[in-house]
């Protein structure tokens, strides 16, 4: 074997055990399956415990309180199914009005079913992120990015995360919903560990990293190269 044929199969075999050997970590972004507003009323002085309930959809979902009522955002998000920990999980929105900035924005998170009721509201008990919101307006709109509590979304599996959300009075705040002709709709991005294929149920997006290309190039390079190693190895 010639020097130069040693140093091609010495290339081919790193990277063939590079390309099988390295993780790399993912993202993924997840469009909310379902969004929508809940009317709760609270005229019984106890936050939280709805005298009546109605639903909705509008094209700006709308959090806002008023004496005896409030309206809270809800959101729900299909999981992937993921071998890797979670590292980060972020709410990404656009804020299109907000009544009385510097406005807080908060999340609480709970197992979903894909769909928004009404009971879905008064899932308050896992805070879960929460984020400052200033001027912003329908002509001015504000993206928004609120990271999450990782274990939280990781602790559901491939089921369903939901988030209702809020803010204190008297302040109104619209986020762009599905419906709404926003750039960056309701989006759940995940950070993981490592590389995962996403599986059903889901329809994730990966977002592609500059080591992607590498790994890419490597296993091209692998495989060109195995009619190589058969006919230099044996010699």
């Amino acid at each position: 074997m010639t020097r130069r044929q040693r140093w091609k199969t010495a290339l081919a075999c790193a990277a063939l055990f590079g390309a099988s050997s390295y993780a790399q970590a993912a993202t993924i972004d997840l469009v909310a399956t379902a969004d929508g507003f809940v009317f709760v009323n609270t005229s019984s002085g106890l936050p939280g415990v709805p005298g009546s309930v109605s639903l909705g959809q509008l094209t700006d979902e709308t959090q806002n309180v008023i004496p005896g009522q409030e309206l809270r955002s809800v959101y729900e998000f299909d999981l992937p199914v993921l071998s890797d920990t979670i590292t980060s999980a972020t709410f990404l929105g656009t804020v299109v009005g907000n009544s009385a900035p510097p406005a807080t924005l908060s999340f609480f998170g709970y197992s979903g079913n894909g769909t928004i009721d009404a009971a879905d509201a008064v899932q308050l008990s896992n805070s879960v992120g929460s984020t400052t919101v200033g001027t912003a307006s329908s002509l001015s709109p504000v993206a928004i990015s609120v990271p999450l509590t990782a274990s939280f979304v990781q602790s559901l599996g491939s089921g369903f995360l939901g988030l209702t959300t809020t803010v204190g009075s008297p302040e109104t705040v619209l986020v762009a919903s599905l419906i709404s002709s926003a750039t960056v709709k309701p989006t759940l991005r995940l950070e993981t560990a490592g590389t995962s294929t996403p599986g059903t149920p889901g329809t994730p997006t990966p977002v592609p990293e500059p080591g992607t290309m590498l790994l890419l190039g490597s296993g091209l390079i692998g495989a060109a190269s195995r009619k190589l190693l058969r006919s230099t190895c044996g010699n």
